[in-house]
């Protein structure tokens, strides 16, 4: 469950003191969360969620009210796995999925460059390749 207050996300077990509301509700089964704030003074957020569907999807929400703005990616065969936002304009680069091996789609021309550049130096083909960190600047 997330809930809400005067623009602030918290966990539910987060004591209240002022009125929250209960913006997304994830019933027993289904699977979801927020992942980040968009750039836009948090009026909008990065959401997961299986609702109305097998797999997790990746969503832009209004986090006021709750509502699903755009679906930003879905897999029907596998859930969406890490997603990778710039540091300081929020804007998704990339995400991941994972059925049978680690696929990524990328939301980022550059990124996606650095990444062929990566996959063409690999010894081995069969390699899969994943980024553990980045820099501040994230160069």
């Amino acid at each position: 469950r997330i809930r809400m207050s005067a623009d602030l996300v918290s966990n539910a077990s987060t004591p209240a003191e002022t009125e929250w509301k209960d913006v997304f509700h994830f019933p027993y089964g289904e699977e979801g969360g927020l992942i980040n704030f968009c750039a836009d003074g948090g009026r909008t957020g990065y959401l997961t969620s299986s609702m109305g569907r097998e797999t997790t999807a990746l969503l832009k929400v209004d986090v006021q009210t709750g509502e699903t703005l755009e679906e930003l990616y879905a897999n029907d065969k596998c859930n969406v796995g890490g997603v990778t936002l710039d540091r300081d304009t929020k804007e998704l680069k990339a995400l991941t999925y994972n059925y049978a091996r680690t696929e990524r789609v990328f939301f980022d021309k550059e990124l996606e460059k650095d990444h062929q550049f990566l996959q063409s130096t690999k010894p081995n083909p069969n390699a899969e390749i994943g980024v553990t960190s980045r820099s501040l600047d994230e160069t």
